[in-house]
This record gives C-alpha cells, structure tokens and sequence, in this order.
C-alpha cells in the first residue's frame, strides 16, 4: 500500500510554523485535514495486538455494566502498552517528556447507530490526547469551535489507527461521530458500514484537580449510547 503523509503538528508553541509529521498507510489515498496539532497515524496498532488489547478489555470486563469504562490513576498493563508505543515526535516535547504520560482511560464501546456529540475535551485534563480506534471503522468530524471559514473535515477512523489532539486540535477543535448505520467518507465516497467499534482514550489530569463537578452527557445526543465525560 502506498504512503500519503502530511498531518500539521504545532511544536510547543500555538504561533510556530508546523512540522509535518503524521503517516497515513492505506489504499485510499487521502489527504488528512489541515488541523494544526492534529497528528494520525494509520493502521498504527499492529492486528495481533489489536486482537490483545480487545481481549484484555473483554476479560477485565469494562463493558459488562455500561458501553463506558473510566479508569484513572496507573494504566492498566495493556493501556501502559499503548502509552509507551506512542510514536517519537508526535507530541511536542514538554507533553511526551511528561511521567507518566498519561494517567487517566476512558473507553468507549459503539453500537451500529451509536453516536458522539461534536465536543471539546474537558479542561480537566492536560493538553495531549491519544485515541486508538479498534473494530469497525467509522468516520469522525472535526468541527472548529468556532465555526467560521476553518470549516469542517472527516478523518475515516479504520482498527489500529492512531489520532493525537494538541495544542489547537484539543482546545480550539470539536471532534464527533454521527449516530448512524452507514456514512459516506466525502474524500473518497467510500460508504463505511458501522459495526461494533471501541474507541482507547487516554489522557493525563491536571495536577491537584478534583473530580467534584458532575461530568456532561457526552452520548446518546445522536443514536443513542450512554451517557459519559469527554
């Protein structure tokens, strides 16, 4: 398969000109959106571990009461994993240079016809956020808070793929998944079918912040889903 790459990443500073430095692997060649501080990798977990990690998640029994699963404190071994795979310069270095690096899971298991609402993470956590997307594809919509002429882009999420969000991607960048069955990708008019998918958050708290305040609804706003943090 042939190698698409150009993902604009924000080095330390909001202001500075971005590096390229995300890889796309795939048949479908595509251009990821010009998000600055966004960085994707395709196909990134390799199947065998995929397969691992579904399995993990299955024996420990995340979703056996709820679709959501929340964990913070030490990561979970096969989470740690994730963690330590992260690809070098994906993150500026203040972010990947911190111990650990993150320390809070979030897990998310979609239905076909399961939905998350357009959001921007909570300020309770740190800049810096990894998601692996495992099972069947779907595609997510990047949606600039505010609006105006940055537009809208769809990344097409695929098993083993890779997303990170700093700087103006996780602040300023709402990122969801419509509630449907079947969706068409516009960058290549692709129609991905929804199956079972699970989305592997992984973030880090903000020193000395206290888990008082109630958390949002982040589901069930389109296709049903339970309710969650984001």
């Amino acid at each position: 398969s042939g190698l698409v790459c150009w993902v604009l990443v924000w080095m330390q500073s909001w202001g500075h000109v971005p590096s390229l430095i995300c890889k796309l692997f795939g048949e479908d060649e595509w251009e990821c959106p010009p998000v600055p501080g966004l960085c994707f990798y395709k196909h990134w977990l390799p199947e065998g571990l995929q397969a691992s990690v579904l399995e993990a998640i299955e024996l420990e029994g995340w979703f056996d009461e709820s679709n959501q699963g929340m964990h913070f404190g030490r990561l979970p071994d096969w989470a740690a994993e994730l963690a330590s795979r992260m690809p070098e310069g994906s993150l500026p270095p203040d972010l990947a240079a911190r111990d650990p690096l993150f320390d809070q899971l979030i897990l998310n298991r979609y239905q076909p016809g399961d939905g998350i609402r357009d959001h921007v993470d909570l300020l309770r956590f740190e800049d810096g956020i990894a998601i692996v997307s495992l099972g069947a594809p779907a595609v997510m919509h990047l949606t600039h808070a505010r609006g105006g002429e940055a537009g809208s882009h769809q990344l097409l999420l695929e098993p083993g793929d890779l997303l990170l969000l700093h700087g103006p991607a996780r602040y300023e960048w709402m990122h969801g998944i419509r509630g449907v069955t079947q969706e068409v990708f516009a960058p290549t008019g692709r129609t991905v079918v929804r199956g079972v998918r699970t989305s592997v958050t992984l973030r880090r708290l903000v020193q000395h912040c206290e888990l008082t305040e109630p958390a949002p609804e982040e589901r069930g706003g389109e296709g049903g889903g339970a309710g969650g943090m984001y």
